[in-house]
């Protein structure tokens, strides 16, 4: 019975929907997203494996404009690349309003932290630390994608995104050394709501 139940909700979700997407009516519409991926932070060195990249974000959505609010975290692999976190909030605009797809540009701003492991992960604190450098202050980033079955419940992206901070990340013990550390990701994702 449960199952008949969330699966009438979801059918009836995605017919409310489909019926603002054909209208052209400008209602909001809310939602979540999640999206893992590969990233890579500038200033990790040559020998930097690829980083993981997750972010999590409540979405509110009106015909061509959408609104993240939510969380990015850049993890490192175990020997050497950049980490990374933060809080941010995103506006996308979407080129097309077609069902089948789209394609959008955003941006956004946000509060985040950025650390480059250049030794064994022993973890970001204490006196075996292996962090390198580290920074915090604010982010700003950049979004290019395209949304698919942008009338169903469900929507997958494939999303590309630059994180241009404006701070540097400054070496452990001296602060004179400043390099900036932009991150770079590409990642596949799913849109859910109505």
């Amino acid at each position: 019975m449960r199952a008949l139940f969330v699966s009438l909700v979801c059918f009836s979700s995605a017919i409310a929907h489909a019926n603002v997407v054909e209208a052209g009516v400008d209602d909001s519409v809310f939602g979540g997203v999640l999206s893992a991926g590969l990233g890579q932070v500038k200033g990790a060195g040559p020998d930097a494996g690829l980083s993981r990249s997750l972010n999590f974000a409540m979405r509110t959505r009106m015909q061509r404009i959408s609104v993240d609010v939510g969380f990015r975290a850049l993890i490192a692999p175990e020997n050497q690349g950049g980490s990374g976190g933060g809080l941010r909030g995103v506006a996308l605009l979407h080129l097309n309003a077609s069902e089948t797809a789209a394609f959008y540009l955003g941006g956004g701003v946000g509060l985040g932290l950025t650390s480059v492991i250049t030794g064994p992960n022993a973890g970001l604190l204490g006196p075996d630390a292996a962090v390198d450098r580290i920074g915090l202050g604010a982010e700003f980033p950049l979004l290019a994608g395209v949304t698919f079955r942008r009338s169903s419940v469900f929507q997958p992206f494939l999303q590309a995104e630059a994180n241009l901070p404006a701070y540097g990340v400054r070496a452990r013990g001296d602060a004179s050394t400043e390099v900036w550390a932009p991150t770079f990701t590409v990642a596949l994702g799913l849109a859910v709501g109505p």
